[in-house]
């Protein structure tokens, strides 16, 4: 186990064998701590990757497997930083932030998946509403159309039945009562435009239909408004906002997220130096006395050079300081 630590964390497996038990603890403790962000990242991405993208489960793993070898190359260079930098200890944070964020996120989806979808399906509602008329401004105009006419239609359908009424009562036209054949006249043209109503009725029902199936369509495949992972960040927005319980399970998992984040960093951190800790120091010390002596060489042997000028050394300085 300490082998598979040393060679995973890139430490001397040999220097770090004939070290004190405190050392190697240390070591097998940070290995163990490193696997949790990575377990954590890669159960992320699977769950993100088959919930919210509904991919397939080998697009899962793959994606749960690169993601976390990305996070383990990141904390094992920060925890073998001998002196992490400002914009180093930045980057880490933007990490731990993203990481809580997308797995809170991420395992609220599944948790609560029927509450987010109906706060989904409540977006996706609303933004039917919104673009509608700029969508589907077409075939809208066809169906408002449609009514108006039906609307005529139905007030001369009317004007034709009190028509027809009348001259059976004897109260228009002839003035005699009964089913004569002005009559049966006014009641042919009443009949006509009943038919032509009904008409119209079935064209607005089957304009209204087209549209219908066609948002639906469109919501399935889509085409409406934002998809896939912000829509779904959009729907869990909404669903922590809507609920305290949703938003307290969420808020739990962020934190809980965050410890497992930093507990590789915090054991380093807290950990007291060992005597592999003080040999990698010295090493590292060796090395960089090293680096400064082959640079001061180089130097004075391009000085020794007659054709070194005082812009090639200008350059040199500038290439050292790179």
């Amino acid at each position: 186990m300490l082998k598979l630590a040393a060679t995973i964390l890139g430490e001397d497996y040999n220097i770090l064998k004939q070290s004190s038990v405190k050392a190697r603890q240390k070591v097998l403790t940070i290995f163990s701590l490193l696997l949790l962000p990575m377990g954590l990242w890669a159960l992320t991405a699977f769950t993100a990757s088959t919930v919210i993208f509904e991919a397939s489960t080998l697009s899962g793993i793959i994606a749960a497997s690169i993601a976390a070898s990305v996070i383990f190359l990141i904390d094992r260079a920060f925890l073998n930083a001998h002196s992490a930098s400002f914009w180093l200890k930045v980057f880490r944070l933007g990490i731990v932030i993203l990481s809580c964020g997308i797995g809170s996120l991420s395992i609220d989806a599944v948790l609560f998946k029927e509450d987010v979808h109906q706060q989904i399906e409540k977006i996706q509602l609303a933004e039917v509403k919104e673009n509608t008329a700029e969508r589907y401004g077409e075939e809208q105009s066809v169906i408002d159309d449609l009514k108006v006419q039906r609307g005529d239609k139905q007030a001369e359908v009317a004007e034709l039945y009190a028509s027809f009424t009348k001259e059976v009562n004897g109260e228009q036209g002839t003035g005699n009562a009964g089913y004569g054949k002005v009559a049966k006249m006014r009641e042919a043209k009443w009949e006509k435009a009943k038919a032509e109503l009904a008409e119209l009725d079935q064209q607005v029902l089957t304009a209204e239909k087209a549209l219908t199936d066609k948002i639906a369509t469109d919501l399935e495949n889509g085409t409406m408004g934002d998809g896939g992972f912000l829509l779904h960040v959009r729907g869990m927005f909404a669903a922590i906002g809507s609920d305290r319980y949703i938003a307290g399970i969420w808020f739990a998992i962020f934190i809980f997220v965050m410890l497992l984040e930093y507990a590789p960093l915090y054991v380093k951190t807290k950990y007291d130096e060992t005597d592999y800790d003080r040999w990698k120091e010295q090493e590292e010390r060796m090395r960089m006395t090293q680096v400064e002596l082959h640079r001061m060489q180089t130097d004075r042997l391009l000085r020794r050079n007659q054709s070194y000028t005082d812009e090639d050394h200008e350059a040199m300085q500038m290439l050292k300081r790179v």
